[in-house]
């Protein structure tokens, strides 16, 4: 354990991109942010430096992503691994969680490692929550039976957040 001239103590058994203060790593555990029994021995680890500039630089930009994180989008319908029917007039309905302050989400549909269909390059436009694909959208001829990975992010203050993704399969 090491502590600031600012008070924040901080463990010397976290490598630099997870060192935040004891209290901090805590509250996460709880929320089952961070795993104790996941995090990297000692031996992988770098001292921690005395500096309450650098330990406040660090814990900001470790809240950062925390923070967008936490606000990326989440699956609520298909979920991973879920098949669909292909085709013969069926629609393919998705569905993600709201992001608080999210102006769009960028829906992308890949096939064996390409990008066949995205909203906003192919459409112009970010779309909401919800993306339905049925018989008269531009892109229900594209996508082919098979695996398809889906990808969507929210747009949150002109930046984007992590990626939902799931696999579903039509066929």
């Amino acid at each position: 354990m090491n502590t600031s001239p600012s008070g924040i103590r901080s463990c010397r058994c976290l490598p630099r991109s997870l060192r935040i203060g004891v209290t901090g790593l805590v509250v996460l555990t709880l929320l089952g942010i961070v795993s104790l029994a996941t995090l990297p021995s000692a031996a992988a680890a770098t001292p921690v430096s005395s500096s309450s500039n650098e330990m406040v630089t660090l814990i900001n930009a470790e809240t950062t992503e925390l923070t967008k994180q936490s606000q990326q989008p989440y699956f609520i319908y298909p979920v991973d691994g879920q098949i669909l029917n292909y085709g013969n007039g069926h629609w393919y309905m998705f569905k993600v969680t709201s992001v608080p302050g999210a102006s769009g989400y960028l829906w992308g549909f890949f096939q064996n490692g390409v990008m066949v269909w995205e909203n906003y390059r192919d459409e112009g436009q970010l779309h909401g929550v919800r993306y339905d694909i049925g018989p008269s959208h531009p892109a229900y001829g594209i996508l082919q039976p098979g695996a398809v990975t889906v990808m969507v992010r929210a747009l949150v203050n002109g930046q984007w957040t992590n990626a939902a993704v799931i696999t579903i399969t039509l066929q």
